[in-house]
């Protein structure tokens, strides 16, 4: 990966990736929405329940199509010089911006099916908090942790805080 300006995107493995877990998810999902739809039909629940178990199930259908492409179209991430900056640009902007020299821990994280697809999920650690990167190729993660590993070499600033003891002027009593 390349020191450039250009935001980068997943690769369109990363889209199967998200509907295949979104699947997953789905079937998870509507295997205990039937349980509860049966219980409620042998128990004589009140009879309004069956709509809500149902339109809880139209809604996770309806979210399972449309929540991969979300995460596939609208989130991006660029490694600037200082920087790396993550953007999610669905309905509302959110930026998440932080310093190369305050990343702490780098970690580099893979399950049986991002292995198959060969991606990769990346999460920085800060003191204060935790940028997750979209799902990104394998070969883009390695670039990715080498360049910010690079940038840490060179950098001189440290996290720690030092603190200075002041000591106040006593009065002497004669």
């Amino acid at each position: 990966m390349k020191n450039d300006s250009t935001f980068h995107r997943s690769p369109i493995q990363a889209l199967k990736y998200y509907y295949i877990t979104s699947c997953i998810g789905l079937f998870i999902l509507l295997v205990i929405l039937s349980l509860l739809l049966y219980f409620s039909y042998l128990n004589h629940w009140w009879p309004f329940t069956s709509y809500i178990f149902l339109g809880l199930g139209l809604l996770s259908i309806l979210n399972t199509c449309i929540s991969p492409l979300i995460k596939y179209r609208y989130h991006y991430y660029k490694i600037h010089e200082d920087f790396v900056i993550l953007k999610r640009l669905f309905i509302f902007r959110k930026e998440e911006l932080s310093k190369i020299e305050r990343i702490q821990f780098i970690d580099i994280g893979t399950n049986p099916l991002s292995k198959k697809l060969n991606l990769n999920s990346i999460t920085l650690f800060t003191a204060g908090h935790t940028i997750s990167f979209p799902i990104i190729s394998e070969k883009e993660a390695q670039n990715i942790q080498q360049q910010i590993l690079l940038r840490l070499r060179g950098a001189n600033d440290d996290v720690s805080v030092s603190y200075t003891h002041l000591t106040l002027p006593t009065k002497r009593i004669v």
